[in-house]
């Protein structure tokens, strides 16, 4: 088999974060699976498929693929994964560096 990489950062971003807690626990469902914690940029590298780089979406939706658990992770329909494909490009643009952006207004359900 292949050996899959995942490539993190030295300086830890929201999104190699996110991507170090989805590797942690789907990692172990992907065989040949390698975590690389010092790394210049963020990549998921595989033989058989295109370098996929500094992108949090398209490599934790890869990931999860690879684990089998797209629908675990994601949802069932369409637009769950696009309300996931949100919250995850909302870490990876800083979104939720402050703690102040954390906070849910009485109006706004956690999970609807």
């Amino acid at each position: 088999m292949s050996t899959i990489t995942l490539s993190l950062p030295k300086e830890p971003t929201p999104a190699s974060r996110t991507l170090s807690l989805i590797s942690s626990v789907y990692g172990q469902y992907v065989p040949d699976f390698v975590v690389s914690p010092n790394a210049d940029s963020l990549s998921l590298t595989s033989p058989s498929e295109p370098t996929i780089s500094n992108q949090l979406y398209p490599i934790a939706s890869k990931v999860l693929t690879l684990a089998g658990k797209v629908t675990e992770m994601m949802g069932k329909d369409d637009e769950q994964k696009k309300e996931v494909e949100s919250w995850l490009k909302r870490i990876e643009s800083g979104e939720f560096d402050k703690e102040e952006s954390l906070k849910v207004s009485p109006e706004q359900p956690l999970l609807e």
